[in-house]
């Protein structure tokens, strides 16, 4: 499992608004402008505090451990990396087989841009964004 320390910024009714304690690799890496990950997690992140619906009685300043399942890690990753590149990849193999060479580069890109295009109508769902969001699994205690 995926698992995170995060501090309660502020409560909204049954969502809790956290803020991260670990962004030190998100901010060193060189594709922090333009990461799928920001992209996956959009619907859930804004001005970089994650919304959770928790049950949990918590206070601001609170601390607590999110957890995200592999399986939706995994899924994230094809949505976002994989499923583009296959998609430029066939439409490229198709573009050849139906045109030649040149029409190739250009359905290739179009593929990858549609595939695109998809993966953010889906990932906009609310159902989609809530099912790719972290759970509390608990406080941790103050040290």
């Amino acid at each position: 499992m995926q698992r995170e320390l995060a501090e309660v910024s502020f409560i909204d009714g049954e969502y809790v608004f956290l803020k991260t304690s670990s962004t030190s690799a998100c901010g060193e890496c060189s594709s922090k402008g333009s990461c799928g990950s920001v992209k996956l997690f959009k619907p859930v992140v804004k001005n970089n505090e994650i919304k959770v619906k928790s049950s949990l009685d918590l206070k601001e300043g609170d601390s607590v451990v999110l957890e995200l399942a592999p399986s939706k890690l995994l899924q994230g990753t094809f949505l976002i990396y994989l499923f583009p590149l296959i998609s430029l990849i066939v439409f490229a193999v198709l573009g050849k087989i139906i045109a030649g060479e040149g029409i190739s580069i250009i359905s290739g890109i179009v593929g990858m841009v549609i595939s695109l295009l998809l993966v953010s109508k889906y990932l906009t769902k609310k159902v989609v964004s809530e099912a790719f969001t972290p759970q509390i699994l608990g406080k941790t205690k103050k040290e």
